[in-house]
């Protein structure tokens, strides 16, 4: 019964990939059209001249369809690569290649035209009546060996380029390239069984009944011939900014190569599941903002992220977000190293000038304004031009950190130290009466001339002078009158011997 409806079942194949060649020669809008079409036309010849074949009456007869069969299906397993890594890398195989490709399908139509002079392709051609119908048997020449084991090959490239893409795309942009992938399986599977001899005769035609169905699936249904969803899908997957989507429940919806490199919970198995499942989740979903940074532990330890979240829109309502991030640790690294290089002297660790006289005038604003107090500390190395001379600027840089770091210590987490310039400090102590401020003055002196610096095998001791200035809110002193007056103490403890503390009058 099945036998008698073999050649129109073959005959509605062939129509079904000539269509489908119709089909593209009408859309025609880019290059992977053109290499659908040309594919489709190939199989369509093969499969019209097979039932043409089955239908022959006599072994010239059906030379002839085998002949018009190889003009079909030559060039098809060419074509199917050709097409296979358009889709897969949105390029064009090299015009070389291409070319190289094509040489054994021209070789072999004139070894199957010119077959009864040689009998390279065939050995034999033969002919058994089964169910009614005449089946070509064919020994097997050397070409034969060669054209089918150059076409497996191609073919195996082919599908090796359709498996590449649904695995590396992600989630919803895989399913056009899963469906292709199970329709380049089936024709290599047959030719196999075919090729070893598991059948008498040739059923890789029949194989295109799959092909043809993967082919309607993937192109009606999901438009796999459409230039812009396959740019998309690669763009989404290659673009190296980090991206995922999720719907207007928090459900994992969609992401790409970047993201799942970043974030181990961006994986098949959680689409669907709710980001706040994960800890970074819901550290993102906590943040309203459109653009924001956040730090993440990854294995190269803490990282930084900057955010920009876009909300899906569908007419009126928000069905999903898409959240678009990149790393951005060494810009934030770059911009702190900035920041503390505008705000810090290198050398001392402690304030710049710049910074310094800003927290100054900030203050002497507030007790201006508010009332209170506070005292101004100036103190300065001494002799320190004597310690360059004798054991050199590097011994006198690290006087200059130790006498900085040293002062630091004395002081309270609100006081306020840096480098006024060379070797004088700018100590501020908010809050603070002349008493106190003498006091602590007075410490800070004696801690110094109790340290000892140690450069190779020198040991250098150096002591300080210092010049204590106390104001009040009903001063109403400017910053200006303020340095002023310290530097005035200063000048009288560095006249009275040095190494001593001395306030303003």
């Amino acid at each position: 019964m099945f036998y008698s409806y073999l050649p129109n079942f073959l005959f509605g194949i062939g129509t079904v990939f000539f269509s489908l060649f119709l089909y593209s020669i009408l859309k025609q809008n880019n290059r992977l059209t053109t290499l659908f079409a040309l594919m489709s036309l190939s199989i369509s010849i093969y499969v019209f001249a097979y039932g043409l074949e089955i239908l022959s009456n006599s072994i010239s007869e059906m030379k002839l369809c085998l002949i018009v069969e190889y003009f079909g299906v030559s060039f098809l397993p060419v074509l199917w690569l050709l097409f296979s890594y358009k889709f897969y890398t949105n390029k064009d195989l090299p015009a070389r290649i291409a070319v190289a490709l094509g040489i054994i399908p021209f070789i072999t139509l004139f070894m199957i035209s010119t077959n009864d002079y040689h009998h390279l392709f065939y050995k034999t051609v033969d002919a058994i009546r089964e169910n009614g119908y005449l089946l070509a048997v064919t020994g097997k020449g050397p070409f034969y060996i060669l054209y089918v084991s150059y076409t497996t090959t191609v073919m195996i490239a082919g599908i090796c380029c359709f498996f590449l893409s649904w695995k590396k795309t992600e989630y919803s942009f895989r399913t056009q390239s899963f469906w292709l992938f199970i329709g380049s399986v089936f024709p290599l599977a047959f030719s196999l069984i075919y090729i070893f001899g598991r059948v008498k005769y040739d059923i890789i035609p029949f194989s295109f009944s799959v092909v043809g169905l993967t082919c309607f699936v993937a192109l009606f249904r999901y438009d796999f011939l459409e230039l812009k969803d396959i740019v998309r899908g690669y763009a989404f997957s290659q673009i190296n900014e980090g991206i995922f989507v999720i719907d207007d429940k928090n459900r994992l919806i969609d992401y790409n190569a970047a993201g799942k490199a970043t974030f181990s919970w961006l994986r098949p198995h959680n689409v669907g599941i709710s980001i706040d499942c994960f800890a970074e989740g819901k550290c993102l979903l906590a943040n309203n903002c459109d653009f924001f940074d956040l730090s993440v532990n990854t294995k190269g330890g803490v990282k930084t992220y900057e955010f920009r979240v876009t909300p899906i829109k569908e007419k009126d309502s928000t069905v999903g977000k898409v959240f678009l991030f990149q790393d951005v640790t060494e810009n934030k690294m770059a911009v702190e190293r900035l920041n503390y290089m505008a705000t810090y002297d290198t050398l001392s660790e402690i304030y710049n000038r710049s910074k310094l006289m800003e927290e100054v005038e900030r203050i002497v604003f507030h007790i201006n304004r508010y009332g209170g107090n506070m005292s101004v500390l100036m103190l300065d190395i001494d002799h320190f031009k004597s310690v360059n001379d004798k054991y050199g600027h590097l011994a006198g840089d690290l006087v200059i950190k130790g006498v900085a770091q040293n002062s630091k210590s004395m002081l309270r987490n609100i006081d306020i130290i840096g480098r006024y310039g060379g070797e004088e400090f700018l100590i501020i102590l908010p809050g603070c009466n002349k008493e106190n401020a003498m006091a602590i003055a007075e410490e800070i002196r004696t801690s110094v001339e109790e340290c000892r610096f140690y450069f190779g095998e020198n040991e250098i001791s150096i002591t300080v002078s210092i010049g204590v200035v106390s104001v009040s809110g009903h001063d109403k002193a400017s910053l200006q009158e303020i340095i002023k007056n310290a530097d005035t103490a200063l000048y009288i403890a560095k006249d009275s011997g040095r190494n001593t503390v001395k306030a303003a009058f």
